[in-house]
C-alpha cells in the first residue's frame, strides 16, 4: 500500500486476476476446472437411495411386526384351546373312574355303567386326538413364529450390513475428494 491508501497498480492487476481466476474451492465435483480434474460423487444420488432403502425397511418392519403379534395370539388361543380339552380329558377320567367303582355291584345297573364307560371311552378318545391334533397345530405355530423371528433378525444384519457397506463407500468417495482437492490446490499453487 501506499502511503495514500491505494494498492500498489502491480499488486492491483494481480489481485484483480486472481479474483477472476476459479479458486479449488470453486471447481467442486460437477463442474469443470482450468485442470479438468473434476468429477462426481454422486452422493445425493446415494442419499436419495439410502431414504427409499430406509422407508422400505421400516414398512416391511411394520407389516412383519403385525404379522408376528397375528400369528402370537393365534398361538395363544391355541394353548388355551389345549389347556381347556386337558381340562375336559381330566374330568373324564374322573367320571370314568367313579363309573368304574359304581359297576362293581353288578345288575341292571352295571349294563348301564358299563353303556357309560363305552360312552365315555368314545368320547375319552375323541377328546384325546382333538388334543393331539391341537398340540400339533400350537408347534406347527411355534415353529413359524420362530422362523419368522430368525428371519427378521437375518434381513435386519443384512440391512445392517448393506448400510454399513454404503457408509464405508461414501468414507472412500469423500476420502477420494479430500486427495483431489488437495493435488488441485498443489497444482494451482505450483502454476502460480
Amino acid at each position: 500500500m501506499s502511503d495514500n491508501g491505494q494498492l500498489d497498480p502491480t499488486l492491483a492487476r494481480l489481485m484483480a486476476r486472481r479474483a477472476k481466476e476459479p479458486t479449488p474451492t470453486e471447481a467442486l465435483p460437477g463442474t469443470p476446472d482450468s485442470l479438468n480434474l473434476s468429477f462426481t460423487t454422486g452422493l445425493e444420488e446415494d442419499d436419495e437411495e439410502v431414504k427409499q432403502k430406509i422407508a422400505y425397511l421400516s414398512y416391511e418392519a411394520e407389516t412383519t411386526g403385525e404379522k408376528n403379534k397375528e400369528l402370537e395370539g393365534e398361538n395363544q388361543r391355541l394353548r388355551v384351546l389345549l389347556r381347556t380339552r386337558e381340562n375336559d380329558i381330566f374330568k373324564l377320567k374322573n367320571q370314568l373312574d367313579e363309573l368304574k367303582t359304581a359297576t362293581t355291584g353288578g345288575g341292571l345297573g352295571s349294563e348301564k355303567a358299563i353303556q357309560r364307560i363305552v360312552e365315555l371311552s368314545k368320547k375319552n378318545r375323541d377328546l384325546m386326538s382333538q388334543l393331539e391334533s391341537e398340540r400339533n397345530n400350537s408347534r406347527k405355530l411355534s415353529n413359524k413364529v420362530n422362523n419368522f423371528n430368525n428371519q427378521e433378525v437375518q434381513r435386519k444384519l443384512k440391512s445392517a450390513h448393506k448400510a454399513k457397506k454404503e457408509e464405508n463407500s461414501m468414507n472412500g468417495a469423500q476420502d477420494n475428494e479430500k486427495i483431489l482437492k488437495e493435488r488441485i490446490s498443489s497444482l494451482s499453487s505450483k502454476t502460480d
